[in-house]
C-alpha cells in the first residue's frame, strides 16, 4: 500500500511540473479555451495508456528482449516519418475535424 501511494503522489507531482505538456496545453488554450481542455483530455489519455503499460509490465518484457527493443526503435522512426510525410503533404482547408486532430496529437 505505501508503495502505491508514494506512486501516486509522485505521479501528481510530476504531472504538475511545468514542461513541454503545459507549453503545448497553454499554445492551445491561447488559440482556443476549448483547444486547451481537449489537448489537456488527450495528455491525461496518454498518461492513463502509459501506466497501464508499466501496471501489466510491459517495460519489463521489453527490458528482457533486447531485439524487440530493436524493432521497436526503428517501428517508431518509420512512424514519425509517416506522421511527417501526412503533415507535409495534407492541406488543412476545413476546421471540421480539428478537435480531434488536436486530442490525437496530445495523445501521443
Amino acid at each position: 500500500m505505501q508503495e502505491i501511494l508514494l506512486f501516486l503522489i509522485s505521479s501528481l507531482a510530476l504531472t504538475l511540473m511545468p514542461g513541454p505538456d503545459i507549453l503545448f496545453v497553454i499554445n492551445q488554450s491561447v488559440v482556443n479555451k476549448k483547444h486547451g481542455i481537449i489537448t489537456s483530455l488527450g495528455l491525461c489519455s496518454g498518461l492513463v495508456f502509459h501506466t497501464m503499460f508499466l501496471v501489466f509490465g510491459v517495460s519489463t518484457i521489453i527490458q528482457l528482449n533486447n531485439d524487440f527493443i530493436i524493432y521497436l526503435k526503428y517501428f517508431g522512426a518509420i512512424y514519425v516519418l509517416y506522421l511527417g510525410f501526412i503533415e507535409l503533404k495534407s492541406n488543412i482547408k476545413s476546421n471540421e475535424n480539428i478537435d480531434s486532430k488536436i486530442y490525437l496529437e496530445a495523445y501521443t
